[in-house]
């Protein structure tokens, strides 16, 4: 598997989880959001203009945005090699993990198409 970071340096960054021994995206996990919420009626005009859309109000923290994506960081495997998390400021931030239907984040604070909150116990469950 593979895990890469990619920011966009214009709405967020995201970790990408890799299916075996290829490089596409089996999952995905918002690591943070360089902009405030969006209202919800303007996910559909980022969508049509082929883009995908920044984080909406009422799924992401206002507090969690960053001012820069010039951030150090770094991944940290699970001992199956089946899931990944991002490591910012000392503390994971973003999973991605084959197990799960969806990435979790520190930074959202409702499920959504943006991924799961944060769950401590699978985050244990699948590092410990």
């Amino acid at each position: 598997r593979y895990a890469i970071v990619d920011d966009d340096a214009e709405h967020a960054a995201w970790l990408y989880l890799s299916k075996p021994d290829t490089i596409e995206p089996l999952r995905d996990a918002l690591v943070f959001s360089l902009r405030a919420p969006i209202p919800r009626v303007d996910v559909v005009k980022y969508m049509q203009a082929g883009g995908p859309p920044p984080v909406a109000e009422g799924f992401l923290d206002p507090a969690a945005v960053e001012r820069s994506s010039d951030i150090p960081m770094s991944l940290r495997w699970s001992r199956d090699g089946n899931a990944v998390c991002v490591i910012v400021r000392g503390q994971p931030r973003a999973l991605a993990a084959a197990s799960l239907d969806s990435g979790m984040s520190r930074d959202l604070i409702k499920s959504g198409p943006w991924g799961e909150p944060w769950d401590e116990a699978t985050f244990i469950r699948l590092f410990a």
